[in-house]
């Protein structure tokens, strides 16, 4: 369980980093910055409206997003063998990464400069599951169907 929990807090702390552009962590790195959330800068309005990024399709012909979502996949492949290593079973291990996409997400939607999107919550459970039921079949290779 500790293995799980201490992975969930590197998702936490990945996604507390603000105005994360992967493609220029360099210069990232060059500026001061804090990790707390400041509740003052805060876009309630974009969060509780419809118009928020979290319901948008993104576009795909950046080579940060593409770098974002292979981010996505592997700290969620991580996250569904350390939870199936955990609970030892399918369901709860998928329930699991599922509540934790969806408060990982609600967190970047609270952090200055990053946005949530529904499709991350779709990619990251997507992934989960893959690993979780890899990790199944290779632990129980006589009671997986072919």
């Amino acid at each position: 369980m500790r293995w799980a929990l201490a992975w969930m807090a590197v998702i936490f702390a990945l996604s507390a980093w603000p105005d994360l552009v992967i493609t220029q962590i360099a210069e990232y790195f060059e500026k001061p910055h804090h990790f707390l959330i400041d509740v003052h800068k805060i876009q309630w309005g974009l969060i509780l409206s419809p118009s928020n990024p979290f319901f948008d399709i993104p576009t795909v012909f950046t080579e940060d997003y593409w770098l974002h979502k292979a981010g996505h996949c592997l700290v969620y492949a991580i996250l569904g063998l350390l939870t199936y290593r955990w609970t030892r079973r399918v369901l709860p291990s998928i329930m699991v990464c599922i509540g934790y996409a969806f408060f990982d997400e609600l967190h970047q939607a609270l952090t200055h400069g990053r946005s949530s999107r529904l499709t991350d919550v779709l990619i990251d459970t997507i992934v989960a599951f893959l690993f979780i039921r890899l990790a199944h079949a290779a632990r129980n290779p006589d009671r997986t169907r072919t």
